[in-house]
């Protein structure tokens, strides 16, 4: 992989979409992106031609995604979980269970793909097998949503979001056991008027070695998208990334090369924000042409995936999978591949 440099990302094509999409997935060769959107099913989409396959199964909207080997696992509004098995040629449901009474927030697979983690609405975190939909444990303790889950490297604890109580969790996979708590006090949106956490941490990310956690969501009601860092050995917060985005970071991943991606979104508008660790200041921002929602990096590392939301003056109306590339615009080769 050369060398990338944030500050050259620029959009490459997109491919629009009747409602708006919640959450996407590359395959693991990167010819194919997975996107779930507010119209009841997964569209499988060809980076190459935009070509579209419907993949029915899910009856309500389908708002978090996660892959294994040889597996894609989506959940929806209604708390299904399904997985499928993936090929070149066609996408087979292998299973479909009712993992939560209510809306499956986040998905999470473990590093060598036999297990899965789901977070609910209702503060549950549930462990799967990746195989056969079986349950394996349930870790209880949280007092609000948990809208992110994330496996450590070393495959042996995993990390929860809750939005309402602005902390993460450490489980012990073992066990069941909770180790100890992380405090994102600073992901805090609360108004005490109306009694409700508009922030919360909204999403998860751990670097390649393990050592570092960050976290990412909104500081205080009405304010900037913010990413947290955590030290994984102390559980101490180690920086504050603060951006001039007045909304909420949805999603985030370290890219192989040790920088953070960071999507934003509000009602109508959206950014992407790339950082280094150690630098206050951001290597880029861009704007995207709706709320951005969900990303995912290409297994080239050169290019991005962005699912976003777009149209109306309240609140979105249709959606578009969009497509970036951070090489230099003169040295791309093809647009998307």
């Amino acid at each position: 992989m050369s060398h990338i440099d944030p500050v050259n990302t620029h959009q490459v094509k997109e491919v629009e979409h009747p409602t708006p999409l919640l959450t996407c997935q590359y395959d693991s060769t990167g010819r194919f992106v997975f996107a779930g959107a507010q119209d009841n099913h997964l569209q499988r989409i060809d980076v190459t031609t935009g070509e579209k396959t419907l993949m029915e199964g899910h009856q309500s909207w389908v708002c978090t995604m996660a892959k294994g080997p040889g597996l894609l696992f989506s959940g929806d509004y209604t708390g299904t979980l399904i997985a499928w098995s993936l090929s070149e040629k066609e996408v087979v449901k292998k299973w479909s269970i009712e993992a939560h009474p209510q809306v499956v927030r986040s998905i999470s697979v473990s590093p060598d793909g036999k297990q899965l983690a789901t977070g609910d609405r209702d503060g549950k975190v549930r462990l799967w097998s990746a195989e056969t939909g079986d349950r394996l444990r349930e870790f209880s303790g949280h007092s609000g949503q948990v809208y992110a889950t994330i496996f450590h490297p070393d495959g042996k604890h995993l990390v929860s979001a809750e939005r309402e109580g602005n902390k993460l969790f450490q489980w012990d996979l073992s066990t069941g056991k909770k180790v100890r708590e992380f405090d994102a006090a600073d992901m805090s949106a609360y108004r005490r008027y109306e009694d409700i956490e508009w922030g919360g941490a909204r999403g998860l990310a751990f670097d390649a070695a393990g050592t570092s956690l960050a976290c990412c969501g909104r500081h205080q009601y009405n304010g900037p998208a913010t990413v947290l860092l955590f030290d994984w050995k102390s559980g101490k917060q180690t920086e504050k990334l603060v951006s001039e985005f007045k909304g909420i970071f949805y999603s985030l991943q370290f890219h192989p090369q040790g920088f953070i991606i960071a999507a934003a979104g509000d009602i109508t508008v959206g950014e992407l924000w790339f950082w280094k660790p150690g630098q206050e200041k951001p290597l880029a921002n861009i704007k995207t042409s709706g709320p951005s929602l969900s990303l995912d990096l290409h297994p080239d590392g050169h290019h991005l995936a962005v699912a976003q939301s777009q149209g109306g003056k309240s609140k979105p109306e249709n959606g578009s999978l969009v497509f970036y590339d951070m090489r230099p615009s003169l040295d791309n080769t093809s647009e998307a591949e």
